[in-house]
């Protein structure tokens, strides 16, 4: 089974970014690299015209949720896959109804 939470940071428009990974490698945890790497980021995805971001966090990777947070994303919701042979199971979450039928359309589940 593998279950995200998804957080968004809008602006006004409707062009939009997803990051669906990012790693630290652990002798470089805990030095502030990973919410500078996600400011500038988000600064250089805002040059270049997106104005709305959703990030894919792992729902049991804590340090990625709480810098999300303190980054300005809002959590919308949360899938969760599961696999058996060749059936796929997708169970959406949302926050609230929007942020539900956010999620439905934007994973077509």
């Amino acid at each position: 089974m593998f279950n995200v939470t998804i957080f968004q940071k809008a602006r006004a428009s409707s062009d939009l970014a997803f990051v669906y990974s990012t790693y630290t490698l652990p002798e470089y945890k805990r030095l502030g690299i990973a919410p500078k790497a996600i400011e500038k980021s988000f600064s250089y995805l805002c040059k270049r015209g997106i104005r709305k971001v959703y990030v894919c966090v792992r729902h049991d990777n804590s340090s990625s949720v709480r810098i999300a947070h303190k980054e300005g994303f809002r959590k919308i919701g949360t899938i969760t896959y599961t696999r058996i042979l060749k059936l796929r199971l997708y169970r959406c979450k949302g926050e609230t109804e929007e942020d539900y039928n956010r999620l439905k359309k934007m994973f077509s589940i």
